[in-house]
C-alpha cells in the first residue's frame, strides 16, 4: 500500500468533491493518505477521515518550502487539478497522478502536466478539440466515465425535500463572493421569498461554509436549512431528495442524474458553468433550466483565455444582479418547474439517457488504474 499526498485545487467544490470520491476508495484499500488544502477545498477535506490533514495554501510563495519535507515522506501525489503540488512533486521526483474533470475547458495545458506519470481525465462533455491538441503528448493518458460516489446506490427512500446546491461559490484568485459576485445572496432571496416550497418538508441549502453561515443568519428556519455537509452526507441527502435545484456545475449534476433526482438548473455562477449549461441544453438534459442567455446577449468566449472568460462573464453577471425583472421571472419559472410533475418525469428520462451514453464504472476504473500504478511502482 502507498503513502499518498492528496490535494485539490482551491476552486469551488468541483475538484475537491472529485478527489474525495476517489480517496475514500483508496483509504478502504489500505492506503495512507495525507490531505493538504486551503479555502473551499479545505472546507470539505477537513470533514473527511484522512490519516493527516494539513491546511496550507498551495498557491502561496512559501508553499514549496513549507511542504517539501512532508512531500518527501510520501510515495506519490494525487492531485485533483492543483498545479502547484504537481510542480513540487516533479521537483522532488515524486510520482504524480492527475485527475482532470475539465479537460474540455482548458485554453492551454502546460508541458509539466502533459508529463505527469498518470493522467486520468473524466469524459462527460465534448472534449475532442483538446483531445486532438494534447492527447498524443500525454505519456500515460486514461479516459474514464463519471467518477461519482457509489454510496448513494444504497439510498432508495425519497423524502419530501428539495436540495439547493450552490457549490463552492468561490475560487482563489479568480472570484470572491461579496467582492466579485453576490450570486448566492440574490438567488437565496429569490428562492426563500418568491418560490413556493409548500409541497416540501424542507429546502436544504448547501455550499461554501462562510456564505452558508451568513445565509443561515438571514433566512434559516425549520423550513429552510443551511448547512455545509461532508461530501458523502451531501450525496446521501441529494440522492434521497424529491428535487434538486442547483448551479450548472459538472459534478453535482452527475450525482443528481445518477440518482434519478429531477434537476432544475439555476443560472450559471461562473464562466465554466455558463458553457456547461450550454452543453447540458444541447444534450437535452436541461429541460428545467434558466440561463443568463435567456435575458442577455449570448457570450461567445471560448477563444479567449480563462481569465478573459471570467471577466466577460462577471461583467454580464453584474447586470443580472441588479435586474429585478429577471429576478421576478426566475421565481415564476422555478415555481412552474416545481409544479410540473410531467416535466419532472421527462427530465429524469433525459438524465438517465445521458448517463447511459457515457462510459460506465468511472470510479471503479479510476481506482483500478491508480492501484495498478501503485503496484507497478512497487509502493
Amino acid at each position: 500500500m502507498a503513502k499518498i499526498i492528496a490535494v485539490a485545487e482551491n476552486y469551488a467544490f468541483g475538484p475537491i468533491a472529485k478527489l474525495l470520491t476517489i480517496t475514500k476508495r483508496l483509504k478502504e484499500l489500505g492506503n495512507e493518505i495525507t490531505f493538504i488544502g486551503f479555502g473551499s477545498a479545505y472546507q470539505l477535506g477537513l470533514r473527511e477521515k484522512f490519516d493527516k490533514i494539513i491546511k496550507v495554501d498551495t498557491n502561496a510563495k512559501d508553499f514549496p518550502t513549507l511542504m517539501e519535507n512532508e512531500f518527501k515522506l510520501n510515495d506519490l501525489v494525487l492531485s485533483s487539478m492543483d498545479r502547484s503540488s504537481v510542480l513540487l512533486a516533479q521537483k522532488l521526483n515524486i510520482p504524480v497522478i492527475w485527475l482532470d474533470i475539465l479537460f474540455w475547458w482548458y485554453d492551454e495545458i502546460p508541458d509539466y502536466l502533459l508529463k505527469v506519470d498518470c493522467y486520468i481525465k473524466q469524459d462527460t462533455l465534448y472534449d475532442e478539440d483538446n483531445h486532438i491538441r494534447y492527447a498524443h503528448k500525454i505519456k500515460n493518458l486514461h479516459s474514464v466515465g463519471p467518477m461519482i460516489d457509489l454510496n448513494s446506490e444504497k439510498v432508495v427512500r425519497k423524502r419530501r425535500q428539495t436540495v439547493v446546491a450552490f457549490g463552492g461559490m468561490e475560487a482563489d484568485g479568480v472570484y470572491k463572493i461579496g467582492i466579485d459576485s453576490n450570486y448566492p445572496y440574490i438567488l437565496t432571496e429569490i428562492l426563500v421569498n418568491q418560490v413556493d416550497f409548500s409541497n416540501f418538508e424542507r429546502a436544504l441549502f448547501t455550499g461554501n461554509e462562510r456564505i452558508i453561515k451568513e445565509l443561515n443568519k438571514r433566512y434559516g428556519s425549520n423550513k429552510f436549512i443551511f448547512e455545509t455537509l461532508p461530501h458523502v452526507k451531501f450525496i446521501a441527502e441529494l440522492a434521497s431528495s424529491k428535487l434538486a435545484i442547483i448551479v450548472p456545475g459538472l459534478e453535482t449534476p452527475l450525482e443528481s442524474f445518477k440518482n434519478s433526482v429531477p434537476t432544475i438548473f439555476l443560472p450559471p455562477s461562473n464562466s465554466s458553468q455558463y458553457m456547461q449549461l450550454d452543453n447540458f441544453s444541447r444534450e437535452g438534459i436541461a429541460l428545467m433550466s434558466i440561463h443568463l442567455a435567456d435575458y442577455y446577449p449570448r457570450l461567445e468566449y471560448m477563444s479567449k483565455s480563462l481569465e478573459e472568460r471570467m471577466k466577460i462573464f462577471l461583467d454580464q453577471l453584474h447586470i443580472f444582479e441588479t435586474d429585478k425583472a429577471s429576478h421576478s421571472d426566475i421565481a415564476k419559472r422555478i415555481n412552474n418547474f416545481i409544479r410540473n410533475d410531467k416535466l419532472h418525469i421527462k427530465q429524469i428520462t433525459a438524465q438517465n439517457k445521458f448517463m447511459s451514453s457515457l462510459k460506465p464504472n468511472g470510479t471503479k476504473l479510476c481506482i483500478e488504474i491508480i492501484s495498478k500504478f501503485i503496484q507497478q511502482k512497487g509502493l
